[in-house]
């Protein structure tokens, strides 16, 4: 074993999980192999599939770790502060969570009583703006969708909107702004 390599099944799926968020967010799920993630966790490869499972197993488990990440932040700082900068758990989930879907041979699957950003920003949205649960939920679902779709149409929607003069900065900090207004309207029956 090299020096350093994590040791115990709590430090070996930290690591791998840690090494697998970075790898599936810049590569992609599909172009990083498992004997790369355990060469950069340095592991050897059939732990991984011990204490991990499966390639699916594994997305599904850097999903959920990733979710605790960005539900702690989100109830740290609201949803007004949350950073999807690379390198930041919000920006690798999203990259993540849409690759999984797109390729559709991943089956994501939500425990709707774990954490996830979702709930988590809507219990930001129940705590902080008095929103009652069912609006709450329809709009971080919105709210989410918002930022999913930033996050990966950016560069396209700054050359359509003709902000190439705009700060980025500016750009994001609006789009927070704008998750703060979608978050405080109530849902309204339609019919």
């Amino acid at each position: 074993r090299p020096e350093g390599a994590p040791v115990g099944p709590d430090a070996v799926r930290r690591a791998v999980l840690d090494v697998a968020a970075d790898r599936f967010a810049r590569q992609g799920i599909g172009a990083t192999t498992r004997r790369e993630l355990a060469d950069a966790a340095g592991v050897h490869p059939n732990l991984i599939s011990r204490y991990l499972g499966d390639r699916s197993s594994l997305v599904q488990a850097v999903l959920d770790d990733l979710a605790v990440q960005v539900a702690a932040e989100l109830l740290a700082v609201g949803t007004g502060a949350l950073s999807y900068e690379p390198d930041t758990a919000a920006w690798r989930w999203t990259r993540i969570v849409v690759q999984a879907v797109i390729t559709e041979h991943l089956s994501v699957e939500v425990d709707p009583e774990a954490w996830n950003p979702v709930k988590a920003i809507a219990d930001v949205l129940v705590e902080a703006l008095g929103a009652d649960p069912r609006s709450a939920r329809i709009r971080a679902a919105h709210v989410v969708a918002a930022a999913l779709g930033w996050r990966l149409l950016e560069p396209y929607l700054v050359i359509a909107g003709g902000l190439e003069d705009e700060p980025i900065e500016l750009l994001r900090a609006e789009l927070n702004r704008a998750h703060q207004v979608i978050g405080a309207l109530p849902v309204e029956d339609v019919g």
